[in-house]
């Protein structure tokens, strides 16, 4: 196994990353390579097969979610670069009060400062923005997890959306550094889909209503599977996102069958309540 990441934690449980949700049992989500050797560098856990590397990262966040995310990703940063996995695909962050204000500015907005800077010179070289998650959780602590590979992979974006790192200010003084998806081509083809939610061009739809941002989340998640163009598209994994109160979105084909984990949890705008992310694969 590269990683298994604990949801809400559990007795005798042998995960890398523990991720505190209040009321979330005993869940897990489980990534598998092949024989793997592993490590630790300062912050940085890691698991590497020769072709994927996973890490993760946990450290205090509350104050100070912006040079919490400009530390763990400049550590991250650091390891992919030692071990030879340079090529960030697919990173998921979660931290307590995403929607609340930390010397005047939202904490999500922050994470996003605190994020680019340490990105800006990764992305200078013209290596890609990863797929990513940023979702609230339960405690003070800042915690990632990241799947890097030795080569490239394709970014894919969402016609229906403006590019998250395009965003206007009205968002934050620094747009989120993410794209929609990421494609990786192999011996198989898979397709990392980021966080979705009912966001059109930048805007969110339907505020307050869950029914409508699900089918607005399912929308886009269409668009992002069409324009990942795998042939024969199966959808192996669904992490389903909701606040605190509300009921998890009924799901239909693609994306209803596959495993699901749904976890109650705050998103990275006040106004929405529903956010969706998927694994999928090309074939069996």
């Amino acid at each position: 196994m590269l990683g298994v990441i604990g949801f809400g934690g559990g007795e005798q449980a042998a995960v890398t990353l523990d991720v505190p949700m209040a009321g979330a049992g005993a869940l897990y989500e489980v990534w598998r390579g092949g024989l793997t050797s592993a490590g630790r560098a300062g912050s940085v856990s890691y698991a590497e097969d020769g072709q994927w590397l996973f890490a993760s990262v946990a450290m205090t966040a509350r104050p100070g979610i912006e040079e919490a995310a400009f530390s763990a990703y400049t550590e991250l940063l650091a390891v992919l670069a030692a071990r030879g996995y340079p090529h960030l695909i697919r990173v998921w962050q979660y931290f307590s009060g995403i929607n609340d204000e930390e010397e005047n500015l939202e904490r999500y907005r922050r994470f996003n400062r605190g994020r680019h800077a340490a990105l800006k010179d990764y992305l200078a070289t013209g290596r890609r923005r990863p797929a990513a998650t940023a979702i609230g959780c339960a405690g003070d602590g800042f915690y990632l997890y990241a799947l890097a590979r030795r080569q490239p992979g394709t970014p894919i974006e969402n016609p229906r959306q403006v590019p998250a790192f395009c965003y206007p200010s009205d968002y934050g003084p620094q747009p989120p550094d993410f794209t929609r998806a990421m494609r990786v081509d192999g011996d198989c083809a898979y397709l990392f889909i980021s966080g979705t939610a009912a966001i059109v061009g930048h805007a969110s739809h339907h505020p307050g209503n869950a029914e409508a941002q699900c089918h607005e989340t399912l929308c886009n998640l269409d668009a992002i599977l069409a324009a990942g163009g795998l042939k024969t598209p199966r959808v192996a994994a669904v992490k389903v996102y909701v606040r605190p109160g509300e009921r998890p979105p009924h799901l239909v084909p693609p994306w209803a069958g596959a495993p699901q984990l749904v976890l109650a949890s705050a998103i990275c705008r006040a106004e929405l309540l529903v956010e969706i992310e998927a694994f999928v694969v090309d074939g069996a």
